[in-house]
């Protein structure tokens, strides 16, 4: 056991510099989408009025379509602020109980981490499991890991897209699919793109379908 939780401990190392390097790109990224959301606070109003010039679509149709984007993006950043700072309290909470050090610190770190799409605070408590391991405390490790699972990651993966979906009015599919395209194609900022023009596509599906019908 122990030479597999170090060979594990090797890897979560080398994925945890690889991201260490990736957050010079990632500033950049964060000011250029700080640049591109003032100049839509800024212009926003102009923008849209130009769009309903171009897209001839019936008054009540555009109503539901900005509905749908300011719903869309409502629910993906208070779904991400309220799944953060539950992670991050219970992640207190469960290094408090299992006498791991500094428990507020590690929850307020973890609460920073569940922010990140993808990546999430399970990098802390999997090392703290780990070092309930080595140190040879292996139930309250094993302890842990399952609460921790449940409690922490559980609600990043699972409990997250279903907020989201709701506040949204989508399912959560589109949410779990919609940010991992978004990230793949727009980077960070892509975690609140790709639900929205999911949720967009969906809503111009309703559209086509109202109109048939």
């Amino acid at each position: 056991i122990k030479e597999y939780l170090v060979k594990f401990r090797e890897l979560l190392t080398n994925s945890i510099d690889h991201f260490v390097f990736s957050i010079p790109k990632r500033l950049v990224e964060f000011v250029v989408a700080l640049f591109i959301a003032f100049f839509l606070i800024r212009d926003g109003v102009h923008i849209f009025n130009r769009s309903r010039a171009i897209f001839t679509l019936k008054e009540h149709h555009e109503k539901s379509l900005v509905k749908q984007f300011n719903d869309t993006i409502f629910a993906v950043v208070y779904g991400h602020l309220i799944i953060s700072l539950s992670a991050g309290f219970f992640g207190a909470l469960g290094f408090w109980i299992f006498d791991i050090p500094s428990p507020i610190f590690w929850g307020i770190v973890i609460a920073l981490l569940a922010l990140l799409p993808l990546i999430g605070g399970s990098i802390i408590w999997i090392v703290a499991c780990i070092t309930l391991f080595l140190n040879g405390h292996v139930t309250a490790g094993i302890l842990l890991f399952i609460y921790s699972l449940i409690f922490i990651s559980g609600l990043e993966f699972f409990m997250k897209p279903k907020i989201i979906g709701e506040k949204a009015n989508i399912h959560p599919i589109f949410i779990i699919v919609g940010v991992i395209g978004g990230l793949s194609l727009f980077g960070f900022i892509g975690f609140i793109v790709g639900p929205v023009i999911l949720a967009l596509l969906v809503t111009f599906f309703e559209i086509i379908e109202k109109e048939k019908i």
